[in-house]
């Protein structure tokens, strides 16, 4: 309204001489009141003026309603939602493409480690053999005979009383032929190892038979 009585007095001050006398209306935050009385371009001066403050007085206004706080729940509401909007996730791809790298890598890993495991207690079972040889050779310097034949572990170390296998969880340790010339020992497998057989003569003849590793030679 300032602005539309601005420019109906700046008309109207045209129209007269620029020395002449005018009245001039300005509008103010508080209301209207009747300015003094001034020259033409005075008063153009003081329209002027008189519109910057009250666009001033607009802009002012305007910020202070944007300023004004909002209510601490909708506020609340709003970081909630930013949250939930940002927070990280996995798709459904991807977390089947994760399940089939982990199955992967399950099929070979798995595998792998049953053949080191099983590896490592043939071993196990070779040495034990080889000392349970040298025990058998020893008791024939002593009878001039081999130990007869046995058929488990707590019957092979009855009779060779210095000898013990260090594990007897996957493989039973037998005297399996006996001669006066010649004899065999044998690691019979059991549980994991079940038809593995590790063998060593009196002429260290070395064989497995049935056995995951080695592929009929020891290891």
């Amino acid at each position: 309204m300032t602005k539309t009585m601005n420019a109906a007095l700046s008309r109207n001050l045209h129209q007269f001489d620029p020395h002449a006398q005018s009245t001039i209306w300005s509008a103010q935050p508080f209301g209207w009141w009747i300015m003094e009385t001034t020259p033409y371009w005075k008063a153009l001066d003081l329209l002027h003026h008189a519109d910057k403050s009250a666009s001033s007085a607009e802009r002012a206004s305007t910020s202070k309603a944007q300023r004004r706080p909002l209510d601490p729940e909708h506020l609340m509401k709003k970081q909630r939602l930013r949250r939930a909007g940002s927070a990280p996730g996995f798709t459904l791809i991807e977390l089947l493409i994760v399940v089939a790298l982990i199955s992967i890598l399950v099929a070979i890993a798995v595998p792998s480690y049953t053949g080191y495991v099983n590896k490592q207690r043939m071993r196990a079972a070779q040495a034990d053999l080889v000392v349970l040889a040298a025990d058998v050779e020893n008791a024939f310097q002593r009878t001039l005979a081999y130990p007869a034949t046995t058929a488990t572990t707590a019957a092979t170390q009855s009779a060779l009383t210095s000898w013990r296998a260090s594990d007897v969880t996957f493989f039973t340790f037998v005297i399996s032929a006996s001669s006066s010339v010649a004899f065999t020992v044998q690691a019979v497998g059991k549980g994991a190892l079940s038809g593995c057989t590790i063998s060593l003569t009196q002429a260290n003849v070395r064989t497995t038979s049935g056995c995951p590793q080695g592929a009929g030679a020891w290891l």
